[in-house]
């Protein structure tokens, strides 16, 4: 596998792995910290929405708080923001007067409203993918919109009861799934014509999450259950439209948290059928279903099943084990705890509603009351940062993207897409670009017909200077194309494989 390399910042050398750098308490926060979300890191702010009047944007540095409460909203929650372009997106709930409720789209820098759609709420995150295009998908109790983001114009609508969604690696489907059945729906993005429905064998689970992956050359979509009743996981081949495997050992996800995937394997913050059971987190094979190990989690009757993050070979979660009650960075492969976030947690309930997240080598967690905490996490090749919803990843999350080496800190005058060198090749040749401005990046090669031969990147990517290698090993010799595509612009050359 190809190294993935990122700059490592100066501040890792004065901090162990884990050490808190930075820490806002509760207390300065709106609501007094209450949460039950899971925060959003964009343009190197956190954006934190609590319950109650809470929304607030932070700097990711150094936890100084940017602008707060412009919505000056209260007698509710806001759920998980999403953000992509400069803009998050967020829906409020009302508990008093549920006409109140609505979708709003916010200017990142100011917190001003950008538009609202009024009696409009979406209940989480995993509700709202944003496409790369633009488009915000989102779905009240009835009805499922795809909005422009820059307008809130409805681009098309569909009725039905969705939740979950995302979208797939190439940006040209949605998956969703009903809330009021046990229905995976596939439509087209653009549209929102439908592919193809597939129905579980068994009416009754309940959908908590969904979550996508491509391996192998194949497509997966793995679906959590949300309640304890006949708990099923299942692996459904996108391509064949069947079921790969069920399993109802694993247990049932609380919280609506989704399973994350690194290479062939899943894992999942689950709980068991009994609360005297404790909560734990879950490794799985991604094509068999089989349990490979389990970590306990949460101590018996805790009701939040922990978020997971699998990241750089390492799996971060939240613990309340014994005397336990912190972040935790542990081995991807058999679940040996590396390290764990200093100090620990003051209070052992582990009220973490929502997921880490993992930005410029650091480790963020919100703790409802008692605010939001900045860790030190080492060298962390990759971003788990809550960008876009669903966006072309595993999880709600930017995976990352392997095989790409950020240059340096410098911020490139423009974009830029070089030859690669060598060239000739044969097989492999190291291609580099810069991109101005953060965004969505898709590095692909065709052949001379236009046929896709590879995929380099496909994900969100902060300012910077990149390379990253292309291996065409399995590729007959003849002249190839590589397309750069981020930000409405497309760069293209030519390249030479020789045989």
């Amino acid at each position: 596998m190809k190294k993935f390399v990122l700059v490592f910042m100066i501040s890792n050398f004065l901090f162990a792995q884990g050490d808190l750098l930075w820490k806002k308490e509760g207390t300065e926060l709106p609501s007094s910290g209450t949460s039950w979300s899971t925060p959003l890191i964009m343009n190197n702010k956190i954006f934190w929405a609590g319950q109650d009047k809470g929304l607030v944007a932070l700097n990711a540095e150094t936890g100084d708080i940017v602008w707060a409460d412009t919505l000056n909203f209260n007698n509710g929650t806001y759920d998980s923001p999403v953000g992509y372009a400069g803009k998050i997106f967020i829906s409020k709930n009302n508990y008093i007067n549920p006409s109140e409720r609505s979708l709003l789209a916010l200017d990142a820098e100011t917190g001003n409203i950008i538009w609202q759609k009024n009696n409009f709420y979406t209940s989480n995150r995993s509700s709202k993918p944003i496409h790369e295009s633009g488009n915000l998908y989102a779905a009240t109790n009835d009805t499922l919109y795809c909005f422009d983001i820059n307008e809130g114009t409805v681009i098309w609508q569909k009725a039905g009861k969705y939740s979950n969604m995302l979208i797939d690696y190439n940006g040209l489907r949605l998956f969703a799934a009903r809330s009021d059945s046990a229905i995976i729906e596939v439509m087209y993005c653009n549209d929102g014509s439908k592919l193809w429905t597939m129905n579980l064998p068994d009416p009754e689970v309940s959908i908590a999450s969904l979550t996508y992956t491509y391996y192998q050359t194949r497509e997966y979509l793995i679906i959590a259950p949300g309640t304890m009743q006949n708990p099923t996981f299942y692996c459904i081949d996108i391509a064949a439209q069947n079921i790969t495997w069920s399993s109802n050992l694993i247990g049932y996800v609380g919280n609506k948290a989704a399973p994350a995937i690194y290479q062939d394997k899943i894992f999942v913050g689950v709980a068991k059928l009994v609360s005297s059971v404790p909560q734990e987190v879950v490794a799985l094979n991604l094509l068999t279903g089989n349990i490979l190990w389990q970590n306990q989690a949460r101590s018996e009757g805790a009701t939040n099943t922990p978020y997971v993050v699998a990241l750089d070979g390492k799996l971060f979660y939240t613990t309340s084990v014994n005397d336990l009650n912190a972040g935790v960075a542990a081995d991807i492969n058999n679940g040996t705890i590396l390290w764990n976030t200093q100090p620990q947690f003051q209070n052992p309930w582990p009220l973490v509603w929502g997921s880490p997240l993992i930005h410029n080598n650091k480790l963020y967690i919100a703790k409802d009351h008692e605010g939001i905490f900045c860790y030190n996490a080492g060298t962390v090749n990759g971003e788990w940062t809550m960008l876009g919803g669903n966006f072309h990843a595993t999880n709600s999350f930017t995976n990352a993207l392997v095989g790409i080496e950020k240059d340096n800190l410098e911020i490139p005058a423009g974009y830029a897409l070089h030859q690669n060198y060598p060239n000739p090749f044969n097989p492999a040749t190291i291609i580099s670009f810069s991109i101005p401005e953060e965004g969505n990046v898709k590095l692909k090669v065709y052949d001379v017909l236009g046929k896709e031969a590879a995929v380099l990147v496909n994900g969100y990517l902060n300012s910077g200077k990149y390379k990253t290698e292309f291996n065409a090993n399995n590729l007959s010799s003849g002249i190839y194309f590589y397309k750069l595509e981020t930000n409405g612009r497309i760069i293209s050359k030519k390249m030479n494989l020789v045989k």
